[in-house]
């Protein structure tokens, strides 16, 4: 059995530890539930979600960011994104928000030539949201919606990149 000493702290954190962690998706209209139809049923993309998590001297995670830089492809010209987060929710399931990307319907991004680039960063994430991904990514899936399909038009299940 250990002892403890007046002189030596329980639990208590001292300097804070980062880790990096990358998750891609691979984004098809095909894993929209319901399958998308019509005009943006052949849309793809891709998504590469980089956090930053914090750490204590225990490793919880104190605070988390992420960066979500992605694409679109194969979309109809004058087709818009409207909005784009990290949902909770298995493949073929819907769920609920979780992370949002911070574009807004307002901010819409329109479609050019059947593409377009999408960049999100330093996105809050909350550190039991982190941990929930961390732990369970294969649970988490990241979803793109156009005005067409305010459903979502791609989507793809997180997948854990490295170690």
């Amino acid at each position: 059995m250990r002892r403890f000493s007046l002189r030596e702290p329980l639990n208590s954190p001292t300097d804070p530890d980062s880790e990096t962690v990358v998750f891609t998706a691979t984004l098809s209209a095909a894993n929209e539930v319901p399958p998308v139809t019509g005009t943006e049923a052949n849309a793809t993309g891709t998504i590469t979600i980089t956090m930053e998590v914090m750490r204590d001297a225990l490793d919880n995670i104190t605070e988390a960011q992420a960066d979500f830089p992605g694409s679109v492809a194969n979309m109809p010209a004058g087709s818009t994104i409207i909005i784009a987060h990290i949902h909770r929710g298995a493949a073929g399931a819907e769920g609920d928000i979780e992370v949002d990307s911070g574009l807004a319907a307002g901010a819409a991004i329109p479609i050019a030539n059947g593409s377009a680039t999408l960049t999100f960063g330093d996105r809050t994430v909350e550190p039991e949201d982190a941990e929930d991904i961390l732990d369970n990514h294969a649970g988490f899936y990241f979803n793109v919606h156009s005005a067409l399909n305010t459903g979502g038009v791609v989507r793809g299940q997180l997948v854990r990149q490295g170690s």
